[in-house]
């Protein structure tokens, strides 16, 4: 069962003195269904039960975080679920493929090229009981169920809100539901991919919100890249607020807020919340010892 009563917790150690920093963890909410992927998949979840669908299909990579908590929400809805995987099919699979798996997920494995080549709207799929749900839970609904992660908890008082930043759905979402008040910024941690920005400000525009969040890049290295500063910064975060972070999202966003801070970017009296957006998968990538948790 999903618990909708993330805590916020304040990081004084791992940022100490002015301007003060929190964060929202949303990666508490379910083993699984981690962080903002429930957000954006719930009213997904909705749409497919209302079509009368019997099956999700979606895709994603061999450690995405999607795939395993959209195999494991159809579960619960008691719906069938397909994903289509990104790369020919491996000798043996991924943690995370396994655990989709395991959840009742079939698998298609799809080289590069075609998988680039995908282009299926969002929505259910012609002449079948199928449902797709593009990479990541993007698209309006997932904007949508984005924008309810601010009820999730008392972030009202907070002047900026900040987030690790892939299709821009969470952000997107996030901005729409946002408070006069509060700065919204987006870190990037794509590198030669698709901009952000474009999308997002489509699909605000469809929701009538015309303002915009910040964006900056930082990518250390490229998405799904192991980078040396962010490796040591999620050790520091395990060992001084036993705050687990993943190097492809959460671990750049803590270390790009950490740096921008230093610069003065934010006023002194700001009060600055981080979304924990969950979603651990990534770090199964890595080499056993890696990391302290």
């Amino acid at each position: 069962m999903i618990q909708f009563s993330p805590a916020i917790q304040q990081l004084s150690s791992l940022f100490p003195g002015y301007p003060s920093v929190a964060v929202l963890r949303l990666d508490e909410i379910d083993p699984v269904i981690s962080g903002n992927k429930w957000y954006k998949l719930a009213p997904y979840i909705q749409l497919v039960q209302e079509a009368g669908c019997k099956r999700i299909i979606t895709a994603g990579g061999a450690y995405s975080n999607h795939l395993v908590a959209t195999a494991r929400a159809a579960r619960e809805a008691g719906l069938e679920s397909k994903a289509w995987i990104r790369g020919g099919k491996p000798l043996h699979l991924s943690p995370t493929l396994q655990d989709a798996m395991n959840d009742g997920m079939e698998l298609m494995f799809l080289e590069r090229g075609d998988y680039a080549a995908l282009q299926v709207p969002a929505g259910k799929m012609a002449d079948s009981n199928d449902f797709f749900i593009p990479s990541g839970g993007s698209g309006l609904p997932g904007v949508g169920g984005a924008a309810t992660i601010l009820q999730a908890a008392a972030t009202h008082p907070f002047s900026h809100i900040v987030g690790a930043c892939g299709t821009g759905t969470m952000i997107a979402g996030i901005q729409y539901a946002a408070a006069q008040h509060q700065t919204i910024l987006g870190i990037s941690v794509l590198k030669n991919l698709p901009e952000p920005t474009p999308t997002i400000r489509q699909h605000l525009e469809a929701l009538g919100c015309e303002r915009l969040p910040e964006i900056m890049h930082f990518p250390y290295g490229g998405y799904a890249r192991e980078h040396p500063e962010v490796i040591e910064f999620m050790r520091e975060a395990w060992e001084k607020e036993k705050l687990p972070l993943d190097f492809v999202y959460t671990g750049k966003l803590f270390c790009a807020v950490r740096e921008i801070r230093q610069k003065n970017y934010f006023p002194q009296e700001a009060t600055i919340l981080l979304i924990h957006s969950g979603g651990l998968q990534g770090n199964r990538s890595l080499p056993a010892g890696s990391l302290p948790f």
